[in-house]
């Protein structure tokens, strides 16, 4: 379902990357964690020279960010312009993985990530009786008190994943999904 479940690291140049496009030498937390309908991230790191990451235009669905800490900056490139965006604790981004995703990160980040496939979109529009929703809208650093302490509420889970009670994971993303749907 995840860019990292399809391949766990590729080689970008002369560095491996994560599914997302991040240096995995860079990562300073590098967590997952599988739900029955999200796969759940936390990337972080503490350096300041950080690298341009770049994913391919995939059909694996929508990437759900949130910033666990302030002072985070990266520089969007799109097709005809870039944009810069900063990220406040709580700051959430949305991004349709269908879109090819270029862009600078110039700052430390701590982010909580969940990816939703299409089919998972679905079947959970379906069961929040809203079968018409089949996409996101995309947002960038935009805050989100909610769905931030919904996130927060996982990271116990991810620290350590064996351990992780699977009806409290599902339950948490189902809630997440319906206020994803319903926002």
């Amino acid at each position: 379902m995840a860019p990292e479940s399809a391949h766990q690291a590729r080689t970008a140049g002369s560095r491996t990357v994560d599914g997302f496009g991040c240096a995995l030498k860079q990562l300073s937390v590098n967590q997952s964690l599988a739900s029955s309908s999200f796969d759940i991230y936390r990337k972080a790191t503490q350096s300041s020279l950080l690298d341009q990451v770049q994913t391919p235009a995939s059909d694996q669905g929508f990437v759900i960010g949130v910033a666990l800490q302030g002072g985070h900056t990266r520089r969007i490139f799109r097709p005809h312009h870039a944009s810069s965006h900063d990220f406040t604790e709580n700051a959430i981004y949305i991004r349709d993985l269908a879109q090819d995703y270029k862009a600078d990160l110039s700052t430390p980040f701590d982010f909580m990530m969940f990816q939703l496939s299409p089919a998972s979109l679905a079947t959970i529009a379906d069961d929040c009786d809203m079968p018409g929703v089949r996409m996101l809208s995309t947002e960038t650093a935009t805050k989100d008190i909610v769905l931030a302490n919904l996130a927060r509420a996982l990271i116990p889970a991810l620290a350590r994943p064996a351990e992780a009670n699977a009806l409290f994971v599902d339950q948490m993303t189902t809630a997440i999904g319906t206020y994803l749907i319903q926002r």
